[in-house]
């Protein structure tokens, strides 16, 4: 599918068809699978879901929109996301807020202007993805509880590989390799009672890790701060 609206207008809308009169409305078991979606800078996401509850994307190759690649509208019962590939969007790669037990699992992301964006959500679960070369930020998670980011490879932001704001709080972060991020780490700006263990910082530009002083409770060990050193001849 490719999308020559220059107006701002999604390629693909999924959402129930009273919602406009009934923003309470909602679809359930919605699939969408092994298709390209193209868009170009005037036009709007990619994907645009509102309101459905147990969306399965996968297989999906979404680029060159000009909002975000798939944005996730109050979709909040099991979204998931799974071995998509989501470059050159204008806006996130993908955009979710109001979901619940999300899970974004073996995708791709590259030179969007964010990679990942979770607001007012819950129990978000992102694994083993690839993010590169994004024009601001890696994974911005805000007013989100209880998830964890493990196993995946963030690295050449122009911003901070992940941050932790408004409220977070019960968030693990492990076992991820953030490499050559213009901007920094891990910025924690307002989170509580989170773990960051066991990941990889290597030639992070700004800082590895950074506790604002809106956080609090934070466990921070067992990481490794290096740069391109490897030893003796």
């Amino acid at each position: 599918l490719k999308n020559l609206n220059a107006e701002g207008e999604p390629a693909v809308v999924i959402r129930a068809c009273d919602r406009d009169t009934n923003p309470r409305s909602q679809l359930w078991r919605v699939q969408l699978g092994n298709f390209r979606i193209s868009g170009n800078p005037e036009s709007g996401d990619g994907v645009r879901a509102e309101g459905i509850n147990e969306l399965f994307v996968h297989g999906l190759s979404v680029d060159h929109n000009g909002g975000h690649g798939i944005a996730l509208i109050n979709c909040y019962e099991d979204p998931r996301i799974a071995d998509s590939i989501l470059t050159y969007n204008g806006q996130a790669g993908l955009y979710i807020t109001g979901g619940h037990d999300i899970v974004v699992n073996g995708n791709q992301f590259e030179e969007n202007q964010d990679a990942v964006v979770c607001r007012d959500s819950f129990n978000l679960c992102m694994n083993g993805n690839n993010l590169d070369d994004h024009l601001r930020h890696g994974v911005v998670i805000e007013n989100t509880y209880g998830s964890v980011l493990s196993g995946n490879m963030i690295e050449e932001c122009n911003g901070t590989a992940i941050i932790l704001d408004r409220d977070c709080y019960g968030i693990t972060l492990s076992a991820n390799v953030i490499a050559h991020d213009m901007g920094g780490g891990i910025d924690l700006r307002d989170a509580h009672g989170c773990a960051i263990s066991a990941n990889t910082f290597t030639l992070v530009h700004q800082f590895g890790v950074r506790a604002g002083p809106d956080s609090g409770r934070i466990t921070i060990t067992g990481n490794s701060f290096c740069n391109s050193h490897i030893g003796p001849d």
